[in-house]
């Protein structure tokens, strides 16, 4: 049974300076030297046996452990060293750090420098080479600075999956590496990302599962307004019934824009949504006589109603004209008359500012002005002032 790993390193005390009555400098404590490496992305196999096998051969060992879970004994997948000289762990350090052991390339480090290292600066990388070792890929990022550690990921024979991560020093070299986000290593074009830790990936899948989630409802999803008062589900159940339409789900609510009720029904299937739609809209079929004035269309979600309205707000903004500075003799026949004369007018509205009708007013003097909605946006390239 391997001795249990210290939780701290005990260096002898500094021998002690005696008192004097001159004026000397001050004598600093002389720095601990380090001793016990991090050694990570260990095999879940790799015994303490097998480990100590390429460790020592650097000198002498003081102690070797394996972190496990203490359940199930599995490795946590990385390790504490603790050498007796000084010298000998930074020669580990140095010569075993992306070397492969068993099917897995290892990380090796100081153990009080595993935990400094700043997330900020850890980058993602993928569609990597698969002929790349972690060796070549630290070495091609360190163009960009200092490199705290690298991983590459690999699978149970030790092939590259074809992506890892890169531990900048800095966050100013990792931000530098990021804005070139294609980057050609061996034979591929690496793609450059910001990591995510695991809580991120989880929380961005589960997002993106109820995107689409929502996106493949809204697709045999139908809303329909402009019910009346006494309108049950069940009236509604009973004409879709004898339409022959299978429905999943019928939500009837009581609107707060319009006097009246709306429902959304979800289907079955998506081509039974579309023959419910091009039903009702062709007027083939009857809810009790309501089918006149029933609104019905595709349900659609907040997200796209916002971008709707926003193209929509855009498309009308690039097809108006505006102008001011009009005779006051000026009539609204007479401008839509003049405007036709270059393009196709939908509407125009004339209307006068008169600021000597305001007593806040700090100005005095009257304009009439127009606003007028082009059929065509492009007429604005060719329409005078």
């Amino acid at each position: 049974m391997n001795p249990s790993f210290p939780s701290t390193i005990r260096f002898p005390p500094t021998t002690s300076i005696p008192p004097t009555t001159s004026i000397s400098p001050t004598i600093r404590a002389p720095i601990p030297q380090r001793h016990t490496l991090y050694i990570g992305s260990l095999d879940k196999d790799l015994t303490e046996n097998v480990l100590s096998v390429y460790v020592s051969k650097f000198g002498r060992i003081h102690n070797l452990k394996i972190m496990r879970d203490e359940v199930t004994g599995e490795s946590k997948g990385f390790a504490f060293v603790d050498f007796h000289n000084a010298q000998d762990a930074e020669n580990a350090l140095n010569q075993l750090n992306n070397q492969r052991i068993m099917n897995k390339y290892i990380r090796v480090m100081w153990k009080d420098d595993n935990k400094k290292f700043d997330p900020k600066a850890n980058i993602f990388v993928r569609n990597l080479d698969p002929r790349l070792n972690q060796q070549q890929i630290e070495t091609y990022f360190t163009r960009f600075g200092s490199i705290f550690s690298c991983h590459l990921s690999v699978n149970n024979k030790g092939e590259s999956n074809g992506y890892g991560q890169i531990q900048f020093h800095q966050v100013e070299d990792a931000e530098k590496c990021l804005k070139i986000t294609e980057q050609p290593i061996g034979g591929k074009i690496a793609i450059v990302e910001r990591f995510k830790s695991k809580e991120e990936r989880e929380s961005l899948r589960i997002m993106s599962q109820r995107r689409q989630s929502i996106h493949n409802t809204s697709q045999r999803t139908l809303y329909i307004k402009n019910l009346p008062a006494d309108i049950t589900k069940y009236r509604i159940l009973d004409f879709l019934n004898r339409m022959d339409a299978k429905v999943d789900d019928i939500a009837l609510k009581k609107s707060d824009a319009f006097n009246g009720y709306f429902c959304l029904c979800t289907f079955k299937t998506q081509k039974t949504a579309e023959r419910i739609l091009s039903a009702i809209r062709d007027g083939n079929k009857n809810l009790d006589g309501l089918e006149q004035n029933l609104y019905i269309d595709w349900y659609k979600t907040k997200a796209q109603l916002i971008e709707e309205r926003s193209k929509n707000s855009e498309t009308v903004r690039e097809s108006m004209l505006y102008f001011r500075n009009l005779k006051d003799t000026l009539t609204q026949h007479d401008l839509e008359e003049t405007l036709r004369n270059y393009a196709e007018v939908s509407w125009a509205i004339l209307k006068l500012f008169d600021a000597t009708q305001d007593p806040h007013s700090r100005v005095s003097y009257k304009n009439q002005f127009a606003i007028v909605k082009m059929k065509d946006k492009n007429c604005l390239l060719y329409t005078s002032p």
